[in-house]
């Protein structure tokens, strides 16, 4: 069971909540934003079995982890009480209401005799972040599912090929843009459910499976940068980003690495500044290609190419100056909206595949909406995707860079295979 509901009573007095919702209940895991606060909590259940709210502060990337737990008064007690059920709760302040009397949302989800997947909201506000928690929760319900690997998709923790030089056999003459390159959409999205889920592997494994273009959202609060898709935090900061781009780099300089860069949930638009900080700390000034213009594959050897989705000075290249097709909302799974979201794939590749050589292309397979997860599209879109590239296997064609949520490492050496 879901539901969501608004109250203007605080949020950590959650009497409104178990009063609606008429339930005895064996554990409750709340997440918030605020730190170091420590409440005790004490609510007198329908039953009249007394339960405790005890703080239990885990630091986990600056989040804290309440825990409700039954406080036994007596043999009799914990014996009659309920064991059958689990509720996890999130709750934020909403636009709505006055800062002296604020308006809570509350979203829930009961669950019979099982854990749910931890999962995490930061500070956003209003009815759009209602329907994308609600869609996690859906994701987060879905019994585990045995790991897949075929062709195409791959879901598993390990990709079945490596490739990890694959440039090294491109002419160094060549422009960037004439490359055709695999990408992976929301590179980092690895944890949040499947609404939020793009990828299974870390990306040290993405670069050495052959992915050259990376998408990277970051969070920016108080001149820090942390991995965000959408309101699910992906446990690492840009830091850990660069590190593993530098140590790739160095371990296959015969590469170069593309990174889409843009914020992701905070609006400050103003990123640049932690993001130059970023750099000379996690990596250094020399990584980059400095430059807007389109450099040869022998300029690029080594180098992290970041294509600028933020304000201020230029760092690189600025990401809309390529040919993008990102037709990311899919309504549903629906034969007609698959569809659709094909035609505006294969429509794209076919556009970059006669288009200036000059410009880069980038087309991404990927799509979510909470009835279509990436998950759910990607193995629907990946087969279509990879069955469309084969009938061109053997020509020297330049598709630019296909950017996809979890893919098979067949595909993307069908991809690769296009450069030579």
């Amino acid at each position: 069971m879901i539901g969501v509901m608004d109250t203007n009573e605080d949020p950590w007095s959650l009497g409104p909540l178990l009063k609606k919702m008429k339930l005895t209940f064996k554990g409750l895991t709340m997440y918030c934003t605020q730190q170091q606060r420590c409440l005790l909590w004490k609510h007198n259940d329908p039953s009249n079995k007394r339960v405790s709210l005890h703080c239990c502060l885990q630091q986990a990337q600056a989040r804290t982890v309440y825990s409700l737990k039954e406080e036994k008064k007596s043999t009799k007690t914990a014996a009659n009480f309920s064991t059958n059920l689990i509720v996890t709760c999130w709750f934020c302040q909403t636009s709505s209401g006055s800062p002296a009397n604020p308006i809570y949302t509350i979203i829930f989800i009961v669950k019979d005799q099982r854990p749910l997947k931890r999962l995490i909201m930061e500070g956003t506000r209003g009815h759009i972040l209602q329907l994308m928690v609600m869609g996690v929760l859906l994701g987060a319900t879905v019994p585990g599912h045995r790991a897949i690997q075929t062709p195409d998709y791959d879901d598993t923790s390990t990709p079945e090929i490596l490739n990890p030089s694959w440039m090294a056999n491109i002419p160094d003459i060549y422009s960037i843009s004439d490359v055709t390159m695999p990408g992976t959409h929301n590179t980092m999205a690895l944890y949040g459910g499947t609404l939020a889920e793009c990828n299974s592997w870390s990306l040290a494994l993405q670069l050495r499976a052959g992915i050259r273009f990376l998408d990277i959202r970051v969070r920016h609060a108080k001149g820090n940068l942390t991995i965000h898709h959408g309101i699910s935090y992906q446990y690492a900061h840009f830091g850990d980003v660069l590190m593993d781009v530098v140590a790739f780099l160095r371990e296959y300089p015969s590469e170069t690495v593309l990174m889409r860069l843009k914020e992701e949930l905070s609006d400050t638009r103003d990123i640049y500044n932690a993001v130059v900080r970023y750099i000379n700390e996690y990596a250094h000034w020399d990584l980059l290609w400095h430059s807007r213009e389109m450099p040869s594959m022998g300029a690029a050897r080594g180098k992290l190419i970041v294509l600028q989705d933020f304000t201020g000075p230029d760092l690189a290249i600025r990401y809309n100056s390529l040919d993008i097709a990102d037709d990311w909302k899919v309504s549903s799974l629906q034969p007609e909206e698959v569809e659709k979201k094909w035609r505006s794939v294969s429509t794209h590749l076919e556009a970059a595949a006669v288009g200036n050589k000059n410009r880069m292309f980038l087309t991404y397979s990927s799509s979510a909406s909470i009835l279509a997860h990436p998950n759910a599209l990607a193995r629907l879109i990946n087969p279509r995707l990879h069955r469309y590239l084969t009938g061109y296997v053997g020509q020297r064609k330049r598709f630019g860079i296909v950017a996809m949520d979890f893919p098979g490492a067949k595909l993307m050496q069908t991809i690769i295979g296009f450069n030579y």
